[in-house]
């Protein structure tokens, strides 16, 4: 798609293309010109009007965060019933081409999309052989899911493998498109890290305005330790549960009773669950050793968050249908109630020392732009399920949680930024002081005694001076 030109853009390509010898400077205008547009929304309030009719009203353009609001005839006293945004200005991820795709979405009060809609893309796979019909079927999708839910995407065949419907309100599967699954996770992360932008600052959904800047690794802490160290000091998160436990979650469910193994040997290990971050140094080189350790951070180009996880026992953290790179539907992971999209790296660690031998021993990572906090807790969710009948069975879920921070010690910390309200009196300095020194001048004027009256000779004048001009 050719992005638009305004008059002011095209008069100056115009110029330079005049120049002669100057093919180098019109190149790099243009190239500006495609990169500014495809980082910027671009779409006016008169854009945002045309596809929102009566009974819904778009307001103007907030300042604090690039988005519409909506409101509604319906509700006249009740503000904003949703907000309409570009993901560009909030999650621009780049894609395959170097630029990043941009939707507008729009959300209710409540966290629901509304609706998804491609504006632009340059991703190769949907400029050529596909072509955009299968990306614009796939943001259809997002309409009437909720941002606190936990996003999978997969082919139709891999998620018909895994039998009856799943009705978990807590996770959602879109359809991806074949051919195009990396470029389909890009639009993923875009649509959901703007929606969770705009929720955190107008919905009250975990403002981060209202918690502390996010800590940073420290690199300069290097002191590896024993595994069995580790679990002791918070570096590696553990979870137990045996047969017996798992047994009394599903108390009173259709899922009760249904596994007899877990019956016959209520003491056994039923699962043991290990998380580890792996940025910072002392972890990811205790875990994984230098070698593994320094693959895993070459291949990590795009500097996203790192754990390595692993699972004993008779219940592993991936199922039978998990694919290398994707999500596993066992697992979650969310900050402030907020899903994260924890993903496969690919990598499958070796060697591990410490650990009773694992069924599982992956690398998960959770990208960049995702707005988390690696020195605050995080919740890592494990889902047990369980099927009752042979034909057409009963699928109850259950869920646990392991609650994990590193050592704040592995962090720093930035300092806390100012209130609002001092740094708008900081911009604001120069007409302050000026109104400061007007306000002392008047004081001091408005304190001289009553009785006191300014003559002319009082102020330095004579009465010369002010004798008709002859």
């Amino acid at each position: 798609m050719t992005p638009s030109r305004t008059p002011a853009v095209r008069r100056i390509l115009s110029a330079a293309a005049k120049i002669r010898g100057h093919r180098l400077l019109w190149l790099c205008l243009g190239w500006l010109l495609l990169c500014n547009q495809a980082s910027a929304g671009d779409l006016s309030k008169a854009d945002i009007e045309r596809r929102f009719q009566p009974p819904l009203h778009v307001q103007e353009k907030l300042t604090e965060i690039p988005a519409w609001p909506l409101t509604s005839e319906l509700e006249p006293d009740s503000g904003p019933v949703g907000y309409v945004f570009e993901s560009v200005d909030l999650a621009p991820i780049p894609g395959f081409e170097g630029t990043p795709m941009n939707f507008l979405v729009s959300i209710d009060r409540k966290g629901n999309f509304i609706n998804v809609e491609l504006l632009h893309q340059h991703e190769p796979v949907f400029l050529g052989g596909l072509g955009e019909p299968p990306l614009r079927e796939f943001v259809t999708q997002y309409a009437g899911r909720n941002i606190k839910q936990q996003f999978l995407i997969a082919l139709n065949s891999a998620r018909n493998r895994s039998g009856p419907a799943d009705t978990r309100s807590d996770q959602t599967t879109l359809d991806g498109v074949a051919k195009a699954t990396a470029s389909v996770r890009i639009v993923n992360q875009s649509v959901l890290g703007a929606a969770l932008e705009v929720a955190r600052t107008k919905l009250g959904f975990a403002d981060r305005s209202k918690r502390d800047p996010a800590a940073r690794v420290r690199t300069d802490i290097d002191d590896p330790v024993a595994f069995a160290e580790m679990l002791k000091n918070g570096m590696v998160g553990h979870l137990r549960l045996t047969n017996a436990e798992v047994e009394k979650l599903f108390a009173g469910t259709d899922g009760a009773g249904v596994d007899e193994e877990a019956l016959a040997h209520p003491e056994a290990v039923f699962t043991d669950i290990y998380i580890a971050y792996l940025n910072t140094p002392s972890i990811g080189r205790a875990i994984l050793g230098d070698a593994q350790y320094k693959e895993a951070m070459a291949r990590n180009f795009e500097n996203r968050h790192l754990w390595w996880i692993a699972s004993a026992g008779r219940y592993p953290v991936v199922d039978d249908n998990f694919v290398p790179g994707g999500q596993s539907s066992r697992l979650s992971m969310a900050q402030d109630g907020f899903f994260l999209e924890l993903r496969d790296q690919g990598f499958e660690p070796k060697n591990i020392v410490g650990p009773p031998e694992l069924n599982t021993s992956r690398l998960f990572g959770v990208y960049a732009e995702a707005g988390l906090d690696p020195g605050r807790p995080l919740d890592l969710t494990l889902t047990v399920t369980r099927a009752k009948g042979m034909i057409l069975p009963v699928l109850t879920h259950q869920t646990v949680t392991l609650k994990y921070a590193p050592p704040q010690r592995l962090f720093s910390y930035p300092p806390k930024p100012l209130p609002e309200w001092v740094l708008a009196w900081q911009q604001r300095w120069l007409d302050l002081s000026i109104l400061g020194g007007a306000l002392i001048v008047l004081g001091i004027v408005l304190a001289r005694p009553a009785g006191y009256r300014s003559t002319p000779a009082a102020c330095g004048f004579s009465a010369s001076d002010f004798s008709p001009s002859r």
